[in-house]
């Protein structure tokens, strides 16, 4: 497999970082301060007072000091510390490192009753508890030699051989604190003193919860919306309502905690309140799910509804088979930003339950740290640089961290802005209904265009060595990977999404005008599956369906908002408000398999031709075997496929299918310009083929 690395379109800079980031495995330099949150004045049954249920936070920030606008905060699992997050049991440089290496101002926290957070006795229990060194073999270190859950064996990563006597078990195990076996107080008081924090820091966070542990971002969240950006979960607590692999008794009452949510309808009595259903498991290594079920309506998470959420599995841990109903039952609750990321499933291989100390916990880090509420640039150019290593069977090392953002393609979105009609554009009946988003990008003003409808001619700028045979589109420095034989996955550098990818045919002589085919569609919906549900791949057919280059090719984008296809649930017909016709399709609840995909392009493709056929500007001048020119736009919910009649009006205002969506891309001020003259609904009109 060819893996051709984007660092030759990086900066100097861009490498230094890099190395920085990988080369040394010492700590990072920080200036440290710690202080209480949380907690009170308490009798102490003989006369006196003691202070009681506080939680120790500690607070490293860059020597420089932060220049990320997030602070982020570490919160560990059942019987750790926030040691877990500093240098690593083998001596490696820990996740809080790495972070504060990157710019962040981080907050480490000792749960209540843990570590430096002092347990007074009888405070939730009457004593504390303890993990002997044999559960942690079991369950954490050496899962492979016990054989108690399916996915056990895949374990690879921890270092030394995760039992008694090595030097690495024990230096973790030691480390192994004592912890109060009493849920509903541990998330009272974490809950409490956690809003204490989030008040004492003053401005929004990422909470970073671990196992036990990554149930708290969701308490902390919920008493704190304002002050909480994103959540990241570990491995948390679970499944909703029910423990599984290691007991199936009745837990979390509120589905994800055991002590109350806000949900809405609120939610008195969660035995009754929160009508539950078990949904079969989706294969014989998982268990099955309870959510809430479907009547009444299930309730909604408010406070955490719009707030994104990353859940991590690790593929060899005992939360493999069950996590996938947590990330059910948030996306059930409201939670829409939810995105959970299975990591064997994204080509990282072999971490357990404690994947930040194993020996490949820097990829994971990297892949955290480009979550896109951390980084806007960046969680889905590592993201999908990691994915498609282990989807498409890349076997080449990831290279693309910090090349794939290169200078072209930041520059090429300098001029980057929104702009939503009003009153005074003509948009009449659809106001309420279609909201319009103007893109304007410096890249689109420098993308070669074709010069005629059979043009096999190369642009005088560029060499046609540096081309595939056939084609017309330089990808030199920009092409991420192969997708199967038939094609091959590119940055595009006249972007104007972040990432904005194209997926080329391997045969250069394919064209763009052509309908597209099975090899086309696997490719495509191989590559979605990976990147996840909040991508649209889109195809202009043809030079009147808006596309500039001869070699076919697809391209996706992370999928719009703000009005992106907020009709699309009906077909053109039955929508009299849009003036242009498209046909829709909704996958059901059961993915399409690639036949399926065929036949539903097909269909849709033939219904888009009886309407458009002859209607194409160029339609006299079309080459053999063209298509009718359309637009095809595909998420993993739906296709829709739409016929077109020009490219643009009076070569002043074009879309392609993206803009026939509501979402147009321009390069130049005049043509928003010429747009606003024009009046979206009347521009888009002419560009389709009217009802």
């Amino acid at each position: 497999m060819r893996f051709t690395s984007l660092l030759v379109a990086a900066t100097a800079t861009f490498t230094q970082c890099l190395a920085a980031s990988y080369g040394s495995q010492g700590e990072v330099p920080a200036i440290r301060t710690y202080f209480m949150v949380g907690g009170g004045y308490v009798d102490d049954g003989a006369g006196g007072e003691i202070f009681r249920d506080q939680m120790y936070v500690e607070r490293l920030v860059p020597t420089k000091g932060p220049y990320k606008s997030t602070p982020l905060v570490f919160i560990h699992g059942q019987a750790q510390t926030g040691t877990n997050f500093l240098n690593k049991p083998d001596g490696g440089r820990g996740w809080a490192s790495q972070f504060i290496n990157q710019g962040y101002e981080v907050y480490i926290v000792d749960q209540t009753f843990r570590g430096r957070s002092a347990w007074a006795p009888l405070a939730g229990a009457t004593k504390p508890s303890t993990y002997s060194a044999q559960i942690i073999e079991q369950r954490f270190t050496a899962v492979q030699e016990f054989n108690l859950w399916p996915q056990s064996q895949k374990h690879t990563q921890w270092p030394g051989t995760g039992k008694r006597g090595d030097p690495v078990f024990d230096a973790f195990y030691a480390s192994n604190v004592q912890f109060i076996n009493n849920a509903t107080y541990q998330q009272e008081t974490v809950q409490a003193a956690g809003a204490a924090l989030l008040d004492k820091i003053g401005k929004p966070v990422i909470l970073l919860g671990h196992s036990q542990g990554g149930m708290m971002p969701i308490l902390v969240a919920d008493a704190r919306p304002k002050l909480t950006k994103g959540l990241i979960l570990l491995e948390p607590s679970g499944p909703p309502f029910r423990d599984a692999v290691f007991s199936t008794k009745a837990s979390r009452a509120y589905g994800l905690t055991d002590i109350p949510l806000v949900y809405s309808p609120a939610v008195t009595d969660p035995s009754t309140d929160l009508v539950q259903e078990v949904q079969p498991s989706r294969g014989k290594d998982f268990v099955e799910c309870i959510l809430q079920a479907k009547k009444p309506a299930p309730r909604r998470l408010v406070n955490l509804a719009k707030k994104p959420i990353l859940l991590i599995t690790s593929e060899a841990s005992y939360h493999m088979p069950y996590d996938y109903c947590i990330a059910r039952y948030l996306k059930q609750a409201g939670c829409s930003k939810t995105k959970h990321i299975e990591l064997g499933e994204v080509g990282i291989h072999g971490n357990g339950h404690m994947m930040f100390m194993e020996k490949n916990s820097d990829q994971i880090q990297a892949l955290v740290e480009r979550w896109e509420e951390l980084d806007p640039r960046g969680f889905p150019l590592l993201a999908l640089e990691v994915q498609l290593m282990g989807t498409l069977s890349i076997t080449e090392p990831p290279l693309l961290t910090l090349g794939f953002l290169s200078h072209e393609l930041q520059t090429g979105q300098d001029a980057y802005f929104a702009f939503r009609c009003n009153q005074k554009v003509d948009i009449s009946a659809l106001q309420a209904l279609w909201g319009y988003k103007f893109l304007l990008t410096s890249a689109l003003a420098k993308k070669p265009t074709i010069q005629t409808a059979g043009a096999q001619t190369q642009q005088a700028n560029e060499s046609s060595q540096q081309k595939r045979d056939g084609s017309d589109i330089n990808t030199a420095g920009y092409e991420i990977c192969d997708v199967g034989e038939t094609h091959v996955l590119v940055a595009n550098k006249f972007c104007f999404a972040n990432p904005h990818l194209m997926l080329l045919t391997s045969d250069g002589h394919q064209r763009q005008y052509q309908a597209l085919n099975k090899d086309d569609l696997t490719a495509a919906w191989s590559v979605l599956s990976t990147m996840g549900e909040d991508y649209v791949a889109f195809f202009n057919c043809g030079r009147d369906g808006g596309c500039s280059r001869l070699h076919k090719h697809m391209q996706l984008i992370p999928n719009p908002t703000d009005g992106f296809a907020s009709f699309r649930d009906t077909d053109g017909a039955k929508e009299p408000a849009i003036p242009f016709q498209w046909f829709y399709h909704r996958f059901e609840d059961s993915k399409p398999g690639v036949d399926d995909l065929v036949n539903i392009y097909n269909d849709l493709l033939r219904r888009a031709s009886e309407v458009g056929h002859g209607q194409a500007e160029n339609a006299n001048s079309a080459p053999l075997g063209a298509a009718v020119p359309h637009n095809f736009l595909l998420t993993q919910g739906w296709m829709i496929v739409l016929p077109r009649r020009r490219a643009a009006v009076n070569k002043e205002a074009g879309a392609n299918a993206i803009g026939m969506m509501g979402v147009i891309a321009v390069a130049t001020q005049d043509e928003i310009d010429n747009w606003i003259r024009l009046g979206p609904a009347t521009g888009l009109a002419e560009l389709g083929v009217p009802k």
